[in-house]
This record gives C-alpha cells, structure tokens and sequence, in this order.
C-alpha cells in the first residue's frame, strides 16, 4: 500500500495541498466547517507528516523570513509600571525582548493598570492591531488572575503568580534550585542550614520553596533540623528572635534585605553566619546564590509563544504544559568552605 501523503488528503477533499496543510494547522483564514473536514478526512487515510519535510519546510520558512514578522505582546498588571523595579521580572522582560527580535518580532507592552483599561478594551486593542501571542508577566500580587478574552488569543504567563486561568507557562525549577542550594551548602561543611521566605514569595513559587526545604529535613540527623522562618511580613524582631531560637550557621533567603537585618544586629556575614542568596543577584552579586537565569525564562516563553501562535493554538489549553529552567550555582563572599 503506498504511503498517504499531503498530496493524497488533498485529491480527496477536492482543494489544493496548501489548504490541506494549512487545514491541519488550523489556520483561521480556512473555514471551520472545510478545517474539520479536511482533518476528519486524514485521520480516516491515516495521513501522519513527514517529520523530515517538516522539517525542510521550517528552515525555509525561517530562510524566506523578514526582518519583522508581527509583534507580540508583554501584558502586566503593576501600576505605574512598577514591574520595571524588580530585577527578576525586569531580566525576564529584557531575555523575552531578545528573543522575540531573534525570531522576527516586535514586544509591545501593555498595562491593565492605565487609567480606563479593562480586560475586555485591551483584548479589543490588542485584536484590533492583529497581535496574537501574549507575554503574561508576573503578576502584582501573587495567586491572582488576568481577565482577556483568552479565545482569540495564544499566551505564555511567566512563573506562577497568575494562578486562574490555567495556562501554558515557563518559570524557574525553584524545587531543584533548593535542592542544589541545600546540596552545596551542606558539602562546604554547614550543618543546620535555615530558610527565611515570606509566605508571598513562597507563594509565587507554587509552594515550591518551602516545600523543597521541607522535603529536605527528614534526610538530615534531628540536631541539624531547622525550622523555617516563613512569616507574612518580615520583621526584625521576629528574624532575631528566629535566629536565637533556631542558631543556623548559614541562611538561604530571596530577600536580600535578610542579609540587611542581620548585619545590623551585629553578626558578621561569613564569619559569624553564612548568607547564600536563592534569587542572585538581587543587586548584590558579591554574594553566594543561586542564579534563576530569569532572562532564559523569558526567552523560553518567546519560544513556546511563537510555536503556538505558528500551530493556530489559540484559548485556554485543555492541557496545560510547564517547562522548567535549571539555576545555576553562582560563587560569593557571603559563605565559607567550612570543616
């Protein structure tokens, strides 16, 4: 039996092999009515693509490229546009921003704070201005939520500050990040390692920061178990009194105003306590940490954007689909290789 090819499905639907490829891709300018017909009709040849001309087709789509494609969309919810203070959303915003040019695209940014904006008015301008692939960036406070009109729309969020809806998404392995942090520590020679983490910033981890220390504990002897600081608010008083009641010899932490605290109430970083930063390097890149590669995160989801926005994905996915970058151990002057 010969093998079905495109040209195959196409003499049987009666249209031109462009259609049924751009058919099977659920290209929009293809009516739904000859899209499902044309897909039903496949699946009944059996019809599977050739990876290797897909392949071709790719590379010379990509070599027949212009220098600008269309442009994507980087949508935030921070007044003010304060996102552009912190450093972790900032080099994701700048690793997106190199990506999409890469690739051919522009990156607009688009704020639901701006006086009179709304969910429903951005999705009329962002339709109106044929941008289909949106950048969703974390969000001002975390386990919160976008409201667009997902369905006309493919879209990355970045991390795990949007919660509803749920969507295609691109953040750090903040688990192994942990785990290699408490890994390291534990081979330079510190014995009761301690983690000080709001329950916000633990929170726009998915958990995953307490979580991963936690599942930690049980491997180590009782007289090296620490229990976390994980207040709502950090504050002095309370990361004292924690300190004193708990004696670490070493502290992982995200805020690097921990580092602050510390050095205020008079204990010297390293000699007294060792500092290791989870979230490098938060303006201090002398110190010891571990560095998220959030600019890899943005750029990620460029890719995964594109890709969807090329396969005519468009709505809130049936299924869902996470992808991780691993940190990197970064060397400072905030620990010591100890006996």
């Amino acid at each position: 039996m010969s093998k079905v090819t495109m040209q195959t499905v196409a003499a049987a639907a009666g249209v031109s092999r462009m259609t049924v490829s751009r058919a099977l891709r659920d290209c929009p300018k293809i009516p739904i009515a000859t899209r499902e017909r044309i897909q039903r009709l496949a699946a009944e040849l059996n019809y599977r693509p050739d990876p290797l001309i897909q392949r071709l087709a790719t590379h010379l789509g990509e070599s027949r490229r212009a220098p600008y494609t269309g442009t994507l969309a980087w949508i935030t919810d921070w007044s003010n546009d304060a996102w552009k203070a912190s450093p972790t959303i900032l080099a994701m915003y700048r690793g997106a921003q190199e990506r999409a040019t890469s690739q051919g695209y522009a990156l607009d940014s688009f704020n639901l704070r701006e006086p009179g904006m709304t969910g429903k008015r951005l999705s009329q301008i962002l339709d109106h201005r044929a941008i289909q692939g949106l950048i969703l960036a974390p969000i001002s406070h975390g386990g919160g939520h976008m409201r667009l009109d997902w369905r006309r729309f493919s879209f990355v969020a970045l991390g795990y500050s949007m919660r509803r809806p749920l969507v295609h998404r691109a953040a750090n392995h903040h688990l192994h990040s942990v785990r290699v942090a408490l890994r390291e520590l534990s081979r330079r020679g510190y014995r009761r390692i301690g983690l000080c983490v709001s329950s916000e910033t633990n929170a726009r981890s998915d958990n995953c920061y307490l979580d991963a220390f936690l599942a930690y504990q049980p491997s180590l002897p009782c007289d090296q178990r620490v229990t976390p600081f994980n207040p709502k608010t950090t504050r002095k008083d309370d990361l004292l009194a924690w300190l004193s009641k708990e004696k670490p010899d070493c502290i992982v932490a995200v805020d690097p105003l921990i580092a602050d605290m510390i050095a205020n109430a008079g204990l010297k970083i390293p000699a007294d306590i060792g500092f290791l930063l989870l979230d490098w390097p938060a303006g201090r890149p002398h110190m010891a940490g571990i560095d998220q590669q959030h600019n890899l995160v943005g750029s990620l989801a460029v890719d995964m954007l594109v890709g969807q926005v090329y396969r005519n994905e468009r709505g809130i996915p049936e299924t869902p689909r996470t992808m991780l970058i691993e940190s990197r151990w970064q060397e400072g002057n905030s620990i010591l290789r100890r006996a």
